[in-house]
């Protein structure tokens, strides 16, 4: 059995640990930076500047270059628009009867109807949803011109 009340104490004058050598370092005096370190510190800021004005260059011709793309894309759709709304306008001249003889009603659904599938058309693409809002608006633009300078005074 052990006995709780039993304390073992270390015994004077022994050491309980080695003891730890410590050195110190001696102060070295700063020394001068060469003379390729006191050129590279010397223009370090104008190679900063300098690759930071080519960066912004870069920036901006990328820029530039997206921007144009996307307003050849936008003619592009308006051309495309331009020519649905040509075609609309020619398959009226040849079948003007069939026109007038259906409601407005007829005449939106089948003119949207005919837009929605040219609007899958682009998306099946890969065009866009800004491109073809444009397109959509076009059309809707171009319908109600036709509906009210052609169709509606044909009609009524």
């Amino acid at each position: 059995m052990f006995d709780i009340h039993c304390i073992i104490l270390p015994i004077p004058g022994l050491p309980t640990a080695s003891p730890v050598d410590t050195f110190v370092r001696t102060v070295q005096q700063p020394s001068q930076p060469s003379a390729l370190a006191q050129f590279m510190t010397a223009i370090a800021p104008a190679i900063e500047t300098g690759a930071e004005q080519r960066k912004l260059e870069r920036l901006r011709k990328e820029k530039e270059i997206a921007d144009g793309i996307q307003a050849n894309k936008e003619y592009q759709v308006k051309l495309q628009s331009r020519k649905f709304l040509g075609d609309l306008a020619l398959d009226y001249q040849k079948n003007e009867q069939n026109y007038l003889g259906q409601d407005q009603d007829a005449v939106y659904n089948g003119v949207r109807g005919q837009k929605q599938d040219y609007i899958q058309t682009l998306k099946d693409s890969g065009v866009g949803d800004d491109i073809i809002q444009i397109f959509d608006q076009n059309i809707e633009l171009g319908l109600e011109t036709f509906m009210g300078e052609t169709f509606r005074p044909a009609k009524y």
